[in-house]
C-alpha cells in the first residue's frame, strides 16, 4: 500500500502485479469483490503513459489521472 500519492494517481493505492496468463483470472476476481473500491487495471509495458491513458481498464468509478506524472 502506498500512504501517498504515487504517480498519476490521485488517491492512495495499493498495487499488485501478474503475469498475463492470470488477466483474465485476477481481473475477474477483482471484478466480482473490488466492493467500494475503485481498481484501476493496466498493463506495465514501460510505455507509463501508453499503459494509463490507453489501455487502462477502471473498475468502480474512474477518476482523472495526472498524465503529467508520467509524460503527459
Amino acid at each position: 500500500m502506498f500512504a501517498r500519492l504515487v504517480g498519476p494517481h490521485p488517491r492512495w493505492s495499493y498495487q499488485i502485479a501478474f503475469a498475463p496468463a492470470e488477466f483474465s483470472d485476477v481481473v475477474g476476481w477483482l471484478a466480482l469483490n473490488h466492493g467500494a473500491l475503485d481498481v484501476l487495471v493496466h498493463p506495465n509495458t514501460g510505455d507509463e503513459l501508453r499503459d494509463h491513458r490507453d489501455c487502462a481498464l477502471w473498475l468502480g468509478r474512474s477518476h482523472q489521472l495526472d498524465l503529467r506524472a508520467v509524460g503527459g
